[in-house]
């Protein structure tokens, strides 16, 4: 969100009414599938599986983004004129970063949990020496 926010000020100044309503439309595409793999992964755990977690996530990001895409492109393709397709692009990898580093310190957080506590901060290594 704050991303579009940013993204408000060049979309009027270069677009007007149709850059703020091509880059709502990239927002709304980018943050659905977001938020449905942030809830899939907190309520699935997969079993401590990142790579099923990460797959679905890139699967359903990518369809949801091709599929709003072509959908927005072939409903209102003046669209394209107010810069559709880079808002897109541009709010996609942002949401990708934000969405991957709240998967990763979700699961560091999880892996801290459920580590065994080092006795007295010593490592044994099982040798005298």
């Amino acid at each position: 969100m704050v991303v579009a926010l940013l993204l408000a000020a060049p979309a009027w100044w270069l677009d007007r009414a149709a850059g703020i309503e091509a880059v709502l439309w990239a927002t709304l595409i980018c943050l659905v599938p977001g938020w449905a793999v942030l809830l899939l992964n907190h309520w699935a755990r997969f079993g401590g599986n990142d790579v099923q977690v990460v797959l679905l996530g890139m699967g359903l990001r990518m369809l949801t983004a091709v599929a709003g895409a072509l959908g927005i492109c072939v409903a209102w393709p003046e669209y394209l004129d107010g810069g559709f397709l880079w808002w897109l692009a541009i709010l996609y990898l942002a949401a990708l970063a934000v969405e991957t580093r709240l998967l990763l310190s979700d699961r560091s957080q999880n892996l801290q949990r459920h580590s065994p506590p080092a006795e007295h901060g010593i490592a044994h290594s099982g040798s005298i020496l």
